[in-house]
């Protein structure tokens, strides 16, 4: 083997173990080079002439952080300079250029040397489409295919276009890997669809030919009855049989914890404000709404957790119209924004040149963030679904590289995962996302890795006093899963 970068003892150890199979997984925690890793095992897998291509599917602008940061890093400079590269964009797909670049890729011969080697990475959103997904079947038709599945989790859900999808292209591939730092975030039922993108069969060694027979092999269950519809649903009590699962899991991946590298400790606080008098007085109104429909027996767990996106919405200082088109503000100046601009303020206070990572979760957090910014004069830039996925990937650059960007604001769904930002030292949770413990965690990783060198790493949570936040933070920290979360008299003791 051979590597343009050293690897650490473990990702040497697990290189080895790993580098000729057919398929497995890599489920080290966010910060332990599964990027790396993956890559020096299509480097081994091309140059014994295993496969002579590389497909890598990853969340948006993850796909290309591999082209353009990861691969120049890690990649033997004789493959990188004879590779073909090419990122998928679903925004210039129609255009001239682009269709000639694809057109490019798919003329590429490949030779008896590791020259000449396609690299398309693609992402999952673009695996959505039907010009995407008509130009990755020419290629597994063209190549025989290295397919890695960056950030799998993101295909866990079989009944999601998106899974179909990645299952179907599996099939076509000689060779697959699997890296995610959460391959059980909610529940033990992630596992499913992420395995069986390495092996069609890999549960049926324990009975379960569909996803059916696999929830009632790993979950209990009993009958419920919905008052409010007079229909009876299956209510999941709790899981059995973990330890078969977590037998399979280590027979198909690796994984590894990052008490084995010397990562400088995490901080964590909290910043407490009070909704002002609007807020409050909305907040009470949904306490007093949702604790009678609580008592009615009419609320499924998809009402409640619609239920309480409205609380956070309140307690973030807006509500949607009756239309829920437009989001009216509650109170001006909003207290939530105020608490994190104090934040920043006393991080730039501290004098140590702090950069932070703010978190939001949903985009009008973002816009209205982004508003407040401008008006104080704080440099930032946004990952977020409000910028196209070239932009991003600009911003991304511009916070790594301008020592004059203070702020990277994203949301933990699209930058939370497989990205480095060590240049970031602080992490401000502007709101809570309730029941996602693995969301969270991998958020909090994209700069406790290797490269950070601060002496720690700062976590903030906003926290709006007497409300719903203090509960759902608890919740999470304490690693409960969805199931948890929305249990009737757990839910009933917050009001």
């Amino acid at each position: 083997m051979r590597f343009r970068t050293t690897p650490f003892p473990h990702q040497l150890a697990d290189l080895e173990a790993s580098k000729d199979r057919v398929a497995c997984g890599y489920f080290h925690e966010p910060g332990l080079g599964k990027t790396k890793l993956a890559i020096d095992g299509a480097v081994h897998l091309l140059d014994n002439k295993k496969v002579n291509a590389v497909l890598v599917v990853a969340p948006n602008g993850v796909h290309r952080n591999w082209a353009s940061r990861e691969m120049p890093k890690h990649t033997p400079q004789d493959i990188l300079d004879a590779s073909t590269i090419f990122c998928w964009s679903t925004a210039s797909a129609s255009t001239k250029r682009h269709a000639g670049q694809a057109e490019l890729m798919l003329a590429t011969t490949t030779t008896t040397s590791s020259a000449n080697i396609p690299w398309l990475f693609v992402s999952y959103d673009a695996l959505m489409t039907e010009a995407c997904v008509a130009y990755v079947r020419r290629f597994f038709k063209r190549y025989d295919v290295l397919f890695i599945a960056d950030e799998s989790h993101f295909v866990k859900n079989p009944g999601a276009a998106r899974t179909k999808r990645c299952l179907a292209a599996s099939l076509h591939a000689p060779y697959r890997r699997i890296l995610t730092g959460t391959p059980i975030d909610k529940s033990p039922f992630d596992a499913y669809a992420q395995l069986k993108f390495l092996s069609q069969d890999v549960w049926r060694s324990i009975g379960c030919d569909n996803f059916l027979a696999f929830k009632n092999h790993f979950g209990t269950w009993e009958q419920g009855f919905n008052r409010g519809t007079g229909q009876q649903y299956r209510s999941l009590t709790g899981y059995k049989n973990l330890g078969v699962l977590q037998r399979i899991l280590s027979e198909w991946g690796y994984r590894r914890t990052k008490d084995i590298l010397d990562l400088p400790p995490k901080l964590y606080t909290r910043r407490y404000f009070t909704l002002g008098p609007k807020a409050r007085k909305a907040y009470d109104a949904l306490s007093t709404d949702y604790l009678a429909e609580l008592s009615g027996g009419v609320l499924t767990a998809e009402l409640t957790i619609s239920r309480m996106v409205r609380f956070q919405q309140a307690t973030s200082g807006y509500l949607p119209t009756d239309e829920n088109t437009t989001k009216v503000a509650l109170d001006l100046p909003n207290p939530r924004i105020g608490a994190l601009l104090d934040c920043l303020l006393e991080l730039a206070l501290e004098g140590c040149g702090r950069k932070a990572i703010v978190w939001a979760k949903y985009d009008e957090d973002c816009t209205r963030l982004a508003e407040a910014f401008e008006k104080e004069a704080i440099s930032f830039v946004r990952y977020d679904g409000s910028v196209t996925a070239e932009q991003r990937h600009a911003n991304l650059e511009r916070f790594q590289s301008d020592p004059g960007v203070r702020v990277f604001l994203s949301k933990t769904s699209v930058g939370g995962t497989g990205l480095t930002i060590v240049e970031a030292s602080a992490h401000i949770f502007y709101n809570v996302s309730f029941g996602r413990y693995g969301e969270r965690r991998q958020a909090e990783d994209r700069s406790h890795r290797p490269g950070q060198k601060a002496e720690n790493v700062l976590y903030v949570d906003i926290v709006a006093e007497d409300t719903i936040d203090e509960h759902i933070l608890e919740n999470l920290l304490e690693s409960h899963d969805i199931a948890t979360f929305l249990n009737r008299d757990t839910v009933r003791t917050w009001f």
